[in-house]
């Protein structure tokens, strides 16, 4: 290994374990702001970290040490009945015994709000990703060692919510549209074929049952269209219908709060293919909190997805999340994380289980700078060949802002 400082390394997380004397493990950003109102909040993340398996590779592991660094300014107005935010960041990573996987990545976003009147609200939403996919990720997983860089995406995004019915009325609708276009822009003579459109439609009635909850019925349409198909094949494209029951919290000094969403999932392919999803369909992202100092975190979901290589018609994909996050001190936090995924594939054999932990610590150096320490091991077995791996991933972190 070359060209990375391990003994400062190493005495940067024995310094940062020692300083965790007592003094909230959540940086407090104070923006700066403009005399005509607008706030900017300038801030950057960085991690130091190894990693004992960076393709993801059965039999072919890289092992290297190396830096994420993100700087990135956010935007804030709130002139008349509107509200908007714009933000960009840059994600530079570097493997310093692996340049292959080295990559920069660019994120632009916009939320615009208007208030148009006591009971119409508009909301666009619109964002802008040049990103990557890593060696071993994605379109390129159980076969990283293949690709001499990493697989690299434009993606975009632009969506578009009105609301009606008052804040607090008793009843209120929202209906939206949003488009995704996602294209890969290198390895292009077998990227092409996973290049995608997804449009999607949505109408959800809201019923409050009091001040911040909310019972709800959801209906939702996603057009999936590939933009090529290869020669003498069916083409892959297909429709999700999905219609949901559920609810909404979102009073921060509840003890629960989050969303539910059960329901049913018909996911259709438009021509050649008897193959289709019809099952119970969910997606539950909720919070508990145990004190004012303790949360548990669930998160679980059912779907069928389109799977990312070429591989199979679909794939349901079921996940659950559990992370708890407990203060033992006013500015010292622990986080310890469990992950459990199943994805079986329809029309090809093939049945992949994930398994992950990750345990962590986060200390306050001041308002202004969180750092943090973790360990993330993670396990994948499939029936399928040079799919399965283990990979252990240590980092230290730093959030820092204004």
């Amino acid at each position: 290994m070359q060209g990375f400082p391990v003994k400062a390394f190493a005495a940067l997380t024995t310094a940062i374990l020692m300083s965790l004397s007592s003094a909230r493990a959540d940086v407090q950003p104070q923006p700066y702001v403009f005399e005509n109102g607008l706030e900017l909040n300038p801030y950057v993340k960085a991690s130091l970290f190894n990693d004992n398996n960076v393709i993801r590779s059965q039999t072919d592991t890289i092992s290297s040490f190396g830096s994420h660094i993100e700087p990135g300014v956010e935007l804030v107005g709130n002139p008349g009945n509107s509200q908007f935010e714009v933000g960009y960041r840059l994600v530079q990573g570097n493997y310093y015994d692996s340049n292959d996987d080295n990559f920069t990545d660019h994120f632009l976003n916009g939320v615009f709000n208007w208030n148009l009147a006591t009971r119409h609200r508009l909301n666009f939403y619109y964002n802008f990703d040049k990103m990557h996919e890593g060696r071993g990720y994605g379109f390129s997983e159980g076969r990283g060692e293949l690709f001499d860089e990493v697989v690299k995406i434009d993606r975009q995004t632009g969506e578009v919510v009105y609301s009606f019915g008052g804040e607090n009325a008793t009843g209120r609708i929202d209906v939206g549209f949003r488009h995704r276009d996602k294209r890969y822009t290198n390895f292009r003579d077998a990227t092409q074929f996973q290049d995608l459109t997804e449009t999607r439609y949505l109408a959800t009635f809201f019923y409050r049952i009091a001040a911040k909850t909310s019972l709800l019925i959801e209906g939702v349409k996603v057009d999936n269209r590939y933009k090529v198909t290869r020669d003498q094949t069916f083409s892959r494209d297909n429709d999700d219908y999905f219609a949901f029951v559920g609810a909404e919290m979102s009073s921060d000094s509840a003890k629960l709060t989050g969303k539910v969403r059960l329901g049913y999932q018909n996911k259709r392919f438009k021509e050649g293919r008897d193959d289709s999803f019809h099952d119970f369909s969910w997606d539950v992202n909720i919070g508990y909190l145990l004190k004012a100092y303790s949360k548990l975190t669930l998160e679980t979901s059912q779907r069928a997805k389109n799977p990312s290589q070429e591989t199979g018609d679909y794939v349901k994909a079921s996940l659950i999340r559990l992370n708890w996050k407990h203060f033992w001190l006013d500015r010292f936090a622990t986080i310890a994380e469990y992950h459990y995924g199943k994805d079986a594939y329809s029309g090809i054999v093939r049945d992949d289980t994930i398994k992950e932990y990750t345990v962590g610590l986060e200390y306050d150096v001041q308002r202004w700078m969180n750092v943090g320490l973790s360990y993330t091991d993670t396990n994948k077995s499939s029936n399928a060949a040079g799919i399965g791996f283990d990979q252990s991933i240590i980092a230290v972190t730093f959030h820092v802002t204004l």
